[in-house]
């Protein structure tokens, strides 16, 4: 791919309608209010463009900073709706949700209500990820907005523990158009099903990662990190011969259950010791392997989301709340939060804010 160096304002006008190469910009360029206004125009033509080795999140988050010291509007990326708390057949002991009650008829018509508002959006890119409990006890609804969102271009991602499946249920989803099946397996043996209280939801793991594979689309493996595992993190190793996934996420056990989960909370010594193991002993096997330890924010390839969503749906509880961060869904007062998360500051501990800085030639 050629790379195009832009020394002087004029050159901006002049390439805004190539896509296809590597921009080079100087940064004294974007001193000036009206080439970062041009740039802007171009990035929104073109969201795929690549501009002084940033692309994608990167690029927004570098352009939104700098739109932001001149107090102009944002150029936003993407719509997202988190579904949260439908309901779960699991039993995990560091929850306890799933002892509630829910609603899932009020559940699936506020979801139509926000598919349809969502539909109606414009804006380049939009997703819809289905987090909390066990989606697939509204599984023909899933099925159902799988398809209208492929007719939308919009793609669509949910974690199953796995128990609801099936392969003909697997068949559907694919022919639906789902690309990528996220599943939950926090142990690397059967050990698992005792600890969810689900029957034979290991062995359908490892035998619905290989058939999915099969038929050429993602499998996403998420692990929850607590004392209850932390010594046998390292094993999934061994599984990894008989069956592994594309990618691999370790997420530390949240504190939102401060009781029940302060005392399951691995200690600092004992996630250092994972920490230095876990990519040398588990990375070999080409899987994409990541670490999402919140309290350590040893995610130093995350950014804020606040410059990048628009418009986050989060539905919890029967309501739908809209906010412009899923992670501090409660923001009140956007414009006093933005001063603080468009540098990625955010008040509280987040998985997904923090400092980084880019160096913009």
């Amino acid at each position: 791919m050629n790379k195009i160096i832009i020394n002087k304002s004029s050159d901006i006008l002049n390439f805004s309608d190539i896509y296809n190469h590597d921009f080079i910009i100087d940064k004294k360029l974007l001193e000036i209010k009206q080439n970062i206004l041009v740039l802007k125009k171009i990035i929104e033509k073109f969201p795929s463009i690549k501009i002084n080795w940033l692309k994608n999140k990167e690029l927004y988050i570098f352009i939104n900073s700098i739109l932001h010291k001149n107090k102009l509007d944002y150029l936003y990326r993407e719509y997202k709706i988190l579904i949260k708390w439908i309901w779960c057949n699991a039993k995990c002991p560091m929850c306890f949700d799933w002892k509630r009650w829910w609603d899932l008829e009020k559940q699936m018509k506020v979801l139509d209500s926000v598919i349809i508002d969502l539909l109606n959006e414009n804006i380049e890119i939009k997703n819809v990820d289905i987090l909390g409990w066990e989606p697939l006890l509204i599984y023909d609804k899933i099925l159902e907005i799988l398809k209208i969102l492929y007719k939308n271009k919009i793609k669509l991602t949910f974690t199953t523990n796995a128990s609801l499946l099936d392969k003909n249920k697997i068949d559907e989803l694919i022919n639906a158009w789902l690309e990528t099946f996220v599943f939950s397996l926090d142990f690397p043996w059967i050990k698992h099903n005792l600890f969810r209280s689900l029957e034979h939801t290991f062995e359908k793991i490892v035998e619905y990662t290989n058939y999915i594979k099969s038929k050429w689309k993602q499998v996403n493996w998420n692990t929850v990190v607590g004392k209850f595992n932390i010594v046998e993190i390292l094993d999934f190793k061994t599984l990894y011969e008989h069956c592994k996934p594309n990618k691999h996420t370790f997420i530390l056990i949240e504190e939102n259950y401060k009781i029940t989960n302060w005392s399951l909370m691995p200690s600092n010594y004992d996630l250092s010791i994972l920490e230095k193991n876990i990519l040398k002993y588990l990375k070999k096997n080409d899987i994409e392997i990541i670490l999402n330890w919140f309290k350590k924010n040893i995610l130093v390839n995350n950014i804020c989301h606040i410059p990048l969503y628009k418009k986050s749906y989060i539905i919890k509880n029967n309501k739908v709340n809209i906010s412009p961060c899923y992670t501090h869904n409660n923001i009140s007062d956007f414009d006093k939060f933005a001063d603080k998360a468009i540098n990625w500051k955010c008040d509280e501990i987040c998985d997904s804010s923090f400092k980084k800085t880019y160096d913009f030639i």
